[in-house]
C-alpha cells in the first residue's frame, strides 16, 4: 500500500493579506476564469463518460486507457505485484479466435490479426495469445474458430501446465462465455462459436485449483481468462513473475471470478490500441481478438 503518512503543513507567521485583489482589472480576470470552468464542469456533467457495465472491480484500481466503450483496461496492484486487467462486454463487442488464414499460414502476430480485421471493416479493440500451443504452433487442445472445429479436445495425461488436471476449455456460444472442465466438454460442443482448451483451471465453481500452493516458488509471467458473467470477462496478464496460487486468487477474491482459466506464460502479451509504452506482438499459434464494426 501507498505510504499515507500526513506531514504537518507550516502555516509560518507571516501576516495574512486580504484574499480579494484590489485591482478592478485583476478581479475581472479572475471572474472571467471562473465563469469559464463552471460552463465545462456544466458540459462535462451533461455527457459522462459510459463506464463498463457491472463492472466488479474496486475503487482502488486505476484506470489506464479505454480502448473503446466495450473494452475497458486497468492496472492494479496486489499484494506487491502488477497486473494488466482487460474487461470486456460481449453485448458490445465480438470475441474472435483466429490461428490459420485461408491460405494455411499463421496468423501468428497480433499486427496480421489487425491487418485482417480492418480490411473487413472492423477495428481491432484487444489481443492477445491464446492456449498453450506445442514446437510446431498447433494447439494443444480443442479450438474452434466460427463455429469450425480445428484442433479436437486432448483428454491426455502428460507433463507441463497444459496436463496440470483439471484443465478447461474456455468457450463463446449463443448464451455467452464458459469455462469448464475439459472432461465435461462433449455435452455441450453444439453450438459453440469459440472454443479454447488450456490448462490448468485456475479457479473452478468458486474454488482454486488444489494444486496450488500459497508458498510455491514456481514464479512465472502468466495471463488467464475469468468470468464475472456470461457476457462480462476478465482477461489478466501479471506484469511480474507471481505463483499459480496469487494469480488464482486475483480471479477469484479480487475479480470475484468464480471460474477463470489459465492462458500462457512468459510469451503472453495483451494488444491494446492506445497503449504504446510496451511491445504488443510475439509468435504465438491461437489469438483471441475483440472487435467490432467501424
Amino acid at each position: 500500500m501507498a505510504d499515507q503518512t500526513r506531514i504537518p503543513l507550516d502555516y509560518g507567521t507571516a501576516p495574512r493579506k486580504p484574499f480579494w485583489p484590489r485591482s478592478w482589472i485583476v478581479r475581472v480576470g479572475l471572474l472571467i476564469a471562473f465563469g469559464s470552468l463552471l460552463v465545462d464542469i456544466i458540459i462535462a456533467g451533461r455527457h459522462p463518460p459510459a463506464p463498463l457495465a457491472n463492472t466488479a472491480l474496486p475503487a482502488a484500481t486505476r484506470p489506464v486507457a479505454q480502448a473503446a466503450g466495450a473494452v475497458l483496461v486497468r492496472k492494479v496492484n496486489r499484494d506487491g505485484s502488477a497486473y494488466t486487467i482487460v474487461e470486456v462486454d460481449l453485448t458490445r463487442a465480438t470475441l474472435r479466435l483466429f490461428w490459420k488464414k485461408p491460405d494455411g499460414e499463421r496468423f501468428a502476430r497480433f499486427a496480421n490479426v489487425k491487418a485482417h480485421v480492418e480490411g473487413n471493416r472492423e477495428r481491432l479493440l484487444f489481443a492477445t495469445n491464446a492456449g498453450i500451443f506445442d514446437p510446431s504452433f498447433t494447439p494443444c487442445g480443442l479450438h474452434v474458430e466460427d463455429g469450425r472445429e480445428h484442433v479436437p479436445l486432448n483428454p491426455r495425461s502428460g507433463s507441463g501446465n497444459f496436463f496440470l488436471k483439471p484443465n478447461g476449455v474456455f468457450i463463446i456460444n449463443a448464451g455467452g462465455a464458459r469455462i469448464i472442465d475439459a472432461t465435461k466438454c462433449d455435452g455441450i460442443r453444439s453450438g459453440v462459436r469459440v472454443a479454447v482448451q488450456s490448462g490448468p483451471l485456475l479457479v473452478l465453481d468458486g474454488s482454486i485449483h488444489p494444486a496450488f500452493k500459497p508458498d510455491s516458488d514456481n514464479l512465472r509471467r502468466r495471463s488467464g481468462v475469468g468470468l464475472v458473467s456470461a457476457q462480462h470477462i476478465v482477461f489478466v496478464l501479471s506484469d511480474q513473475p507471481v505463483t499459480f496460487h496469487a494469480f488464482a486468487s486475483l480471479f477469484l477474491e479480487h475479480l470475484k471470478c468464480n471460474n477463470a482459466l489459465y492462458l500462457d506464460g512468459v510469451i503472453s502479451q495483451f494488444y491494446i490500441p492506445s497503449d504504446e509504452s510496451e511491445p504488443h506482438d510475439g509468435d504465438y499459434a491461437g489469438i483471441l481478438a475483440v472487435t467490432e464494426t467501424k
